[in-house]
């Protein structure tokens, strides 16, 4: 897409989550939910007018920079009551959207959804600590 002669270029930034990530646990709770809410909708809107970035993520089964795994771990630890859950679970799958090898690699390991869960943490610990 153009726009005023130049390529339009992703507003999803890395250094965005960063920030997000650094300053959400210290802020007051509504408006931590306030974020969620917020993030789901803009992760939603990028993903509608940047379609083919968004593809190319999962077809090369990249994640978005910046760590999102990060920020879905931070909104779990968040997620402690069924209310909460109700807020944070939404942008938690949108997050997990932003991670195609981590959505790809749970995918195709077989068995149980146990298993599945199993692997998928000593998945993410993998990523996390390489």
């Amino acid at each position: 897409m153009k726009e005023s002669g130049k390529e339009k270029k992703s507003n999803l930034y890395g250094a965005d989550y960063l920030e997000l990530c650094a300053s959400t646990l210290h802020l007051k709770k509504p408006v931590q939910q306030w974020i969620a809410v917020a993030l789901r909708k803009a992760i939603w809107n990028w993903i509608e007018s940047y379609t083919a970035e968004f593809m190319s993520l999962c077809h090369n089964q990249r994640r978005l920079e910046g760590s999102p795994e990060i920020l879905f771990d931070i909104f779990n630890s968040l997620a402690d009551t069924a209310k909460k859950k109700a807020v944070f679970w939404p942008v938690q799958t949108m997050l997990l959207v932003l991670c195609p090898d981590i959505m790809f690699s749970t995918s195709i390991v077989g068995g149980n959804a146990y298993n599945k869960k199993v692997n998928y943490k000593a998945h993410r610990h993998r990523l996390m600590c390489s």
